[in-house]
């Protein structure tokens, strides 16, 4: 077996590089992207470090030295993939209600990607009896969701657009729930008209009604009167 050797001017052949080093770096990433790449295509319970380092180009034993198991390895993985999401969920504000949902839903269908589903859909079982796993995934995902509409919500009550921003909790279920279905389980897109026709048929009613200055929607009339006999 071909040892590994350092570049360093001094200390022994079989001694580890250090931390830090731009080649020490790059491993890193790739075994985190292999980690996350397996974890999507066969889930929590079937990833294997073997497997891992085979994706990676790496030994198992460079693995170990950064992880000592496996569990240590996907929840460092996974932390680091949580956090990519939750920096994006915010964005710009806008000046209106409408405007801030729209803007907002857009950022999560770019955020997450089917790829990045993937990788939470192979943590779903996991989650169950892993208590780590999924307080990083309340925090990352749901908690950050929560804030973003909260903030949403908030702003609009300054603005004078809805009256209350004490909402039911499901409430703040809806846009993942939908963008996972939609993106996940359907395998189709959520282009800038359902969007649109989303917080216009679904979240304004729930949280503002009719809008001031909202024209009711095309072809729906109000109930005519039958007109009493004289």
């Amino acid at each position: 077996m071909t040892r590994l050797t350092s570049n360093a001017p001094t200390g022994t052949p079989d001694e580890p590089k250090r931390p830090g080093r731009p080649q020490d770096a790059a491993l890193h990433e790739a075994i985190v992207k292999a980690a996350l790449n397996t974890l999507a295509d066969v889930g929590f319970e079937r990833l294997s470090i073997e497997e891992v380092a085979r994706r990676a180009g790496t030994a198992k034993t460079s693995i170990y030295r950064r992880w000592p198991t496996r569990d240590a390895l996907v929840i460092d993985a996974v932390r680091q993939h949580l956090g990519a999401i939750a920096q994006n969920v915010s964005g710009p504000l806008a000046n209106t209600l409408r405007a801030d949902l729209i803007a907002h839903i857009e950022r999560l269908t770019t955020v997450l990607s089917r790829e990045r589903l993937r990788v939470l859909a192979g943590l779903l079982l996991a989650i169950r009896s892993n208590c780590e796993l999924a307080g990083m995934i309340r925090a990352a995902l749901v908690q950050t969701e929560v804030n973003a509409m909260r903030g949403i919500l908030e702003r609009a009550a300054v603005r004078g657009e809805i009256t209350q921003t004490d909402f039911s909790p499901l409430l703040f279920h809806l846009v993942p729930g939908v963008l996972f279905t939609r993106l996940f389980v359907l395998d189709e897109p959520m282009d800038g008209t359902l969007v649109t026709q989303f917080v216009d048929e679904v979240l304004l009613p729930l949280v503002a009604g009719t809008l001031p200055g909202r024209r009711p929607r095309a072809g729906k009339r109000q109930p005519v009167r039958p007109q009493q006999p004289r």
